[in-house]
């Protein structure tokens, strides 16, 4: 099969398989499908220079459309470029569609130039791949669960036939959906119920069962149940060093997490000095989230065999301890206005309902100190599968929102890591978005941690001239203004003050 007939047969197959839309980084040896990708009707390309933003676009778009997206990249070490947004997409289970370039099979392990061992160096986080030289492609082994990798060999020379206007006649393929498993029912002693991350597609399901157990909830954000009016009653508002206490009281003796795994501090206590506590999770993914020995169901819809007891009644106490937290959290924003939390607290009030993305720890733990369970907005997501730094402001413009303002929040380094991402604005017929630059000069999320400067990488960056080279609006803000509202792409600088943030955070933990 020559190389443009077989570059029509892969965008063939990917149309009937859902992928209708391309992240196309073009180079000499993708050439046959750049050319039929160029002439192809019904298509939606995004055109990159670098692939690993493209592929954490993808991931972004992927996320906000439902269905996979695909990277299409060159050979060589332009493949390696994918391997970051691949891992979070498996931690994720957001699945991609990885189309790369190749050079015949008799280049491999020869040091040619260009040729390196493609098949393989996604490892065990694709779904599966498929390598093709002159052989016919079939898709219909891939489930969609996790990513596929499609290695494409194609010889000289690279362009066989001249490439017209075509549009592709494809059958959309039907899926079946999966069969759900059963659990025998289960009653926990004394439950907290830990909300992590879910999708849109998984919360609205949860609430009734939520209601049934009437047990204390602390939800993260991400888990777009916090705002939720009718869990009010149960939604744990106050700071997250409290659930700790609440375990070495006795006030719970077992603990529920539903969705993906959560960021709050507690986890992490689940592995170190909570290690008794039982835990159960529930999630529509494979990963319990712990090293140590758990109870990991997989499908949300089991949440309907569990049920929770109580030997004595402690939710009063621990609800008006909750509230004690609450104020005091409340009461030093007042206190300390140019801190952090406080400058993120007052910009959550004023952007809410949009789509919010939080781009790394520390904003996602802040965004879960300041919100409390008042707010609502369309959406609350972030890459929280692997939990790295790496391609956030790429996955974030993936995933903009047509009828709603877009806030990405992120940490100043995170955004320095990803500052080719703006690549693909001109592109994007979303204007209306924000990328909120928390600039803090370091990585502040280690100053309480090691209290060792070498962590934090500090720095005297400005913004600005990121803004000026990539021709957005900058401002900088270092108190939240009275109208935060935007029609056209912006960057802004958020400048907290460094001593209040500090005199926060100790107060906090008193």
């Amino acid at each position: 099969m020559k190389n443009i007939e077989l570059s029509k047969q892969i965008i063939t197959q990917c149309l009937e398989n859902g992928v209708s839309e391309f992240c196309l980084c073009a180079g000499a040896r993708n050439a046959p499908l750049v050319q039929v990708l160029s002439f192809a009707k019904n298509v939606k390309i995004y055109h990159f220079f670098e692939e690993r933003s493209a592929a954490f676009f993808a991931l972004g778009r992927t996320g906000e459309s439902g269905k996979p997206v695909a990277v299409v990249t060159t050979s060589g070490t332009a493949v390696a470029e994918l391997l970051p947004a691949t891992i979070e997409a498996y931690y994720s289970l957001v699945p991609l569609l990885l189309i790369t370039a190749d050079r015949p099979r008799s280049y491999r392990m020869t040091g040619a130039p260009q040729s390196i061992e493609q098949i393989g160096i996604f490892s065990h986080y694709i779904e599966g791949s498929a390598d093709l030289e002159r052989e016919t492609l079939n898709l219909t082994s891939w489930d969609q669960n996790f990513t596929f990798h499609l290695n494409v060999c194609f010889d000289e020379p690279v362009l066989d036939e001249t490439v017209t206007a075509w549009e592709p006649q494809f059958q959309l393929r039907k899926r079946e959906l999966p069969k759900l498993g059963s659990l025998q029912k289960k009653t926990l002693n004394q439950p907290l119920v830990i909300l992590g991350p879910l999708k849109e597609s998984e919360f609205e399901s949860l609430v009734p069962h939520l209601l049934r157990w009437q047990a204390p909830i602390y939800a993260e954000g991400m888990s777009q149940l916090k705002g939720d009016s009718r869990l009010q009653s149960l939604l744990l508002q106050g700071s997250d060093h409290l659930l700790k206490k609440y375990f070495e009281k006795k006030f719970f003796k077992s603990l529920l997490r539903v969705g993906a795994v959560p960021t709050t501090r507690l986890w992490r206590d689940l592995e170190t000095t909570l290690i008794d506590v039982p835990v159960y999770s529930i999630s529509n993914a494979e990963f319990k989230g712990l090293s140590r020995r758990t109870h990991h169901f997989v499908g949300l819809h089991l949440l309907e065999t569990f049920s929770g007891e109580w030997s004595e009644d402690f939710r009063d106490e621990v609800f008006e301890t909750d509230f004690q937290s609450r104020t005091k959290i409340l009461d030093l924003f007042q206190k300390y206005p140019q801190s952090e939390p406080a400058m993120i607290f007052e910009l959550a009030q004023k952007i809410q309902n949009q789509n919010v993305y939080v781009g790394n720890s520390l904003p996602i733990r802040e965004w879960d100190l300041v919100t409390g369970k008042s707010l609502q907005f369309e959406k609350i997501w972030g890459n929280r599968g692997a939990n790295g730094i790496d391609g956030q402001i790429s996955s974030f413009l993936g995933g903009l929102k047509v009828d709603v303002e877009n806030w990405g929040l992120f940490g100043d380094l995170t955004a320095m890591y990803d500052l080719v991402s703006f690549w693909i604005k001109d592109q994007l017929q979303v204007r209306n978005w924000n990328v909120v630059v928390i600039n803090n000069k370091g990585g502040m999320i280690f100053n309480n941690i090691f209290h060792n400067e070498t962590f934090l990488n500090r720095h005297n960056q400005s913004f600005r001239s990121i803004a000026d080279f990539w021709k957005m609006e900058y401002q900088m803000w270092s108190s939240i203004p009275a109208d935060v509202s935007c029609k056209n792409p912006r960057l802004i600088e958020l400048a907290p003050s460094a001593e209040q943030t500090e005199l926060f955070w100790k107060m906090l933990t008193q």
